[in-house]
């Protein structure tokens, strides 16, 4: 009998929001393996990304809209959108007592009405990806009324414990109470709890003993199919220089790593300037407000938001990349680092000691540094790179991270 379900998942597929792309992949394996699928996603997405795997299923795609306050989503840049940021701010404020951060917390009625609709179609598999997390939130409120339902929560990201997004330290202690509340509600109401790390479904389990979810860890991973063409690119092995990439989303709050390269920096190019003069660093993504850190160096570049045609290709003559983990989640294996592994490009991982400087030691895929490190470990580490490519990868498998049987994990999970 093919399995039913449907997906919830605020972002989809699209090209500037990374939290979409978890299970926009795995939509493409459970395709294949026969799932009868339907996805919810927020009307904002409208550079959704109908690539090749998507197009013949655009049909199953429906849109929700979750009425966030459009300047509340910004970054502003200028006096006008300054003004329209603080009345949205308010807005949000005035009329939600949960996080006015939170993307889908205006949404409540239209999610709900459109959620039950497909359950009463025979969709009794759902799963609902976060963040934003009040989708779980609501979504909590009607399990009670559908027994025979598998209610799936997937969670990307921490909720009460992070400290480095979504705003939650920012609330008052009344807002927090609610979240702390919420989070509750959901682990302990839906029947799945999975999580992308071994440590967060942990965390889970001892937090919430009464709970009778299953709890299940199944990772971020890669789509095997995405990288084929980029490792036949040649790398840098030819050239002197020592070329370093950084992808992805950078969180403010691992601003004191990037404090750090550029210390090493100024010291290497007193110490060794032919050294300092082979160094290259080219970051990709929204790195705008830390091109100062680095404006005595002109070696240091920064390129914005690229295609992934042009990143992947960076990276794969890159000698190495750059990962930069907040105190908050040392443990994560985060997408960026699921492109470098599936590329078998060594890592330097600035973060303090963890499961992901650990995974990444152990495995002798790469090097940790941190702020007990100095210059000199950084050259001794830039130099092995260059001068021992091979040792890196040599006897690691990815498989575990291979998206086509991480969705094995999720099969086994629905009715």
């Amino acid at each position: 009998m093919t399995k039913k379900l449907l997906i919830i998942s605020y972002f989809f597929n699209s090209p500037k929001n990374i939290g979409g792309r978890r299970w926009s992949k795995f939509y493409k394996y459970l395709v294949k393996k026969n799932v009868d699928l339907r996805v919810l996603t927020s009307s904002s997405n409208e550079d959704i990304k109908y690539d090749k795997d998507l197009i013949k299923l655009k049909d199953k795609i429906d849109f929700v809209n979750f009425k966030y306050p459009k300047y509340l989503g910004v970054n502003p840049s200028n006096f006008i959108e300054k003004i329209l940021y603080r009345l949205n701010l308010i807005y949000s404020k005035l009329t939600t007592n949960k996080n006015f951060y939170d993307k889908s917390v205006h949404g409540k009625i239209n999610l709900l009405k459109k959620v039950e609709l497909y359950i009463k179609m025979g969709y009794n598999n759902v799963v609902v990806t976060i963040a934003p997390f009040h989708l779980a939130t609501y979504i909590s409120e009607i399990i009670h009324k559908y027994p025979k339902v598998n209610f799936i929560v997937d969670f990307r990201d921490p909720w009460v414990d992070n400290r480095t997004s979504y705003g939650y330290t920012s609330l008052s202690k009344r807002r927090r109470k609610i979240e702390d509340s919420s989070e509750k509600k959901v682990i302990e109401s839906y029947n799945h709890v999975v999580t992308v790390s071994s440590y967060m479904t942990n965390s889970f389990k001892q937090k919430y003993p009464s709970s009778n979810a299953v709890f299940s860890t199944i990772p971020n991973g890669f789509d095997a199919d995405d990288y084929l063409k980029y490792l036949n690119v040649n790398g840098s092995s030819n050239s002197p220089e020592i070329k370093l990439v950084f992808s992805g989303t950078f969180y403010n709050s691992a601003k004191k790593h990037l404090s750090l390269i550029n210390k090493w920096l100024c010291e290497i190019k007193i110490f060794d300037i032919e050294l300092y003069n082979l160094i290259v660093i080219d970051f990709f993504g929204n790195m705008a407000i830390h091109h100062k850190i680095f404006e005595n160096h002109n070696r240091v570049n920064f390129h914005g938001f690229k295609n992934k045609t042009v990143v992947y290709e960076m990276v794969q003559k890159s000698d190495a990349c750059l990962l930069f983990l907040t105190d908050d989640i040392n443990y994560s294996f985060s997408t960026k680092f699921c492109d470098y592994i599936a590329l078998k490009k060594p890592i330097l991982v600035f973060s303090k000691k963890g499961l992901t400087s650990n995974y990444i030691k152990e495995n002798k895929i790469g090097h940790s540094l941190n702020e007990d490190c100095n210059a000199q470990t950084f050259v001794k580490y830039l130099e092995h790179l260059k001068n021992n490519p091979s040792e890196y990868y040599f006897n690691y498998s990815s498989e575990k991270f291979n998206l086509e049987y991480l969705t094995n994990d999720y099969l086994n999970i629905l009715l």
